[in-house]
């Protein structure tokens, strides 16, 4: 009985039997992703974009840099009211198994984000007349990150992401046409990302 369940499980897709011929990615690949993106301390549920660049270094591992595109709306309860630009760059490997049909895998790796926050002119008016405060941003700041995933045919591919960045994010406050102050608050930038990709071979297996 155990030796037919383990046949026909070293049967399936993603258990070839000659890995180095039927597992074996392309050499190299831009990796275009379309997701979206939980909500988190700061903001509010929304679309991310990806150009990643592949690298099948030594089988089964791949080398993969990228840069992400996040936009989204503020989520802050202090200035709750404006628009965010998130700029994220990252290097990750990954460690996949499979087949020419489908693949499955995971990863690990590091990010570094750089954010732009654009409140709205009422608020940026509001809280400058108020608090004197005359900018609000996000320190840029390095986090890591956990990926899970699905290839088909090895061009389209499913992907589940997890990131987590912790940073702060700054207020200045003008003390005098010469003097400032900086105000931080600690913040996360963690989130959960579910997104579909296609894959563009540049150097073929």
């Amino acid at each position: 009985m155990y030796g037919l369940l383990l046949s026909s499980l070293l049967s399936l897709p993603v258990f070839p039997l000659n890995p180095t011929i039927n597992d074996t990615l392309n050499q190299m690949s831009f990796h275009f992703t379309a997701g979206v993106v939980s909500p988190s301390e700061l903001v509010s549920l929304g679309p991310e974009f990806t150009l990643k660049y592949e690298f099948l270094f030594s089988h089964p591992f791949v080398l993969r840099t990228g840069l992400d595109y996040r936009f989204g709306r503020m989520n802050q309860l202090k200035y709750p009211h404006g628009d965010y630009h998130g700029f994220t760059t990252s290097a990750e490997c990954l460690y996949y198994k499979g087949s020419h049909l489908m693949k499955g895998f995971v990863g690990a790796g590091i990010v570094y984000n750089y954010s732009k926050v654009s409140l709205d002119d009422w608020v940026t008016d509001s809280i400058l007349a108020a608090e004197q405060i005359s900018d609000v941003r996000v320190e840029p700041r390095f986090g890591y990150r956990i990926i899970f995933g699905v290839r088909r045919w090895d061009s389209w591919s499913f992907e589940l992401r997890v990131t987590d960045i912790r940073t702060n994010l700054v207020y200045q406050r003008d003390l005098s046409p010469t003097r400032y102050s900086l105000e931080r608050q600690k913040i996360k930038l963690s989130d959960i990302r579910v997104s579909f990709g296609y894959l563009l071979p540049l150097m073929k297996k």
